[in-house]
């Protein structure tokens, strides 16, 4: 019986694969507790982030309702002041004082006072951010407060802040107020939150992962590690089966500057003679004699009665001995 010498070449097979079987059997082939560790941390990372966009969002409407409430309080003077019967040079005077004390607190940069087409009565304050007088007429026909951020890319900075359009009772009817306030007064709010957040997650990380792999990890890795076993090994001979085997093979093949491999089938003869004389199980018997003489040689149950090897030849000389040595029957 010849022994042929096995290239990658002859058997069909690539020694580099498709890149995402690659980094699928990398993966697989990493320890169990570090791909445990990697799942659970991604998942309360993912988890961490979507609580922190929930929270960031909750925190920045009430920070909004809670400055527009302020705002409204503050401008209880100016409604005094419009309501009230001056001569228009005198209430513009006083409204401008009233808007300077708003524009004094709470980081705010500029106060508008506009009627309801969006021209300005009052002006405090600077602001390049163009108004939009479908908001403002919105506003001062319903009287509904409207607020959110905005972006004015002339200002300093990343040029983030925050718009509030307030309605006011006038003499003339309802105006409207703008009020442009710093990012930063909210911004601390949401840095503070993910200060919070972060040292949460990487107390529960410390806390929770252990924790979940002595609970659960533990006893899936077990499991795991006999589900494997019983895959990758024949009931009845013990030697591994055909599935640990092409991988086997695949990686010394792979090897560029590696010692030649050599593949032997060893095909036992008239082995369906015993099964139909003697029994199944006294073939079985024979099949796990056989296993018993193979441990220890990288034995492979690559059919009934076949089985493989692969074997690594050190130099040309062994090569060239296994060659020239006569088959076994």
């Amino acid at each position: 019986m010849a022994v042929p010498q096995l290239t990658a070449a002859a058997t069909g097979r690539r020694p580099g694969g498709r890149p995402g079987r690659a980094l699928r059997a990398t993966v697989s082939r990493a320890p169990f507790v570090l791909r445990w560790v990697s799942a659970v941390g991604a998942s309360m990372l993912l988890g961490a982030g979507l609580e922190y966009a929930i929270a960031a969002h909750q925190v920045e409407q009430r920070a909004l309702a809670s400055a527009a409430a302020d705002y409204a309080a503050d401008l209880s003077r100016l409604e005094l002041i419009l309501t009230a019967d001056l001569p228009d040079d005198a209430r513009r005077v006083a409204a401008r004082a009233a808007l300077q004390g708003v524009l004094d607190t709470r980081g705010t940069e500029h106060v508008d006072l506009l009627d309801a087409s969006g021209r300005t009565v009052v002006d405090v304050g600077h602001s390049t951010v163009h108004l939009d007088p479908a908001a403002i007429a919105r506003v001062a026909a319903t009287g509904v407060p409207v607020m959110g951020p905005e972006h004015d890319a002339a200002a300093p900075g990343d040029g983030q802040r925050y718009e509030f359009l307030l309605p006011v009772e006038s003499v003339d009817g309802t105006l409207v107020v703008e009020i442009d306030q710093q990012a930063d007064v909210i911004a601390d709010m949401l840095a503070d939150l993910r200060a919070r957040k972060a040292l949460g997650l990487a107390l529960g990380m410390l806390v929770g992962v252990p924790v979940s792999y002595l609970i659960g990890g533990r006893a899936l890795h077990r499991r795991q590690r006999r589900a494997e076993h019983t895959a990758d090994t024949d009931a009845l001979t013990g030697l591994p089966s055909r599935r640990p085997f092409l991988p086997a093979l695949d990686a010394v093949l792979a090897r560029v500057d590696g010692p030649e491999v050599v593949l032997a089938l060893v095909d036992v003869d008239d082995f369906k003679q015993v099964n139909d004389r003697l029994g199944h199980s006294h073939g079985d018997t024979v099949l796990r004699a056989i296993a018993e003489s193979r441990a220890g040689r990288n034995g492979r149950r690559a059919g009934s009665p076949v089985s493989a090897s692969v074997s690594a030849v050190c130099s040309a000389r062994r090569w060239r001995r296994c060659r020239a040595r006569p088959p076994r029957r």
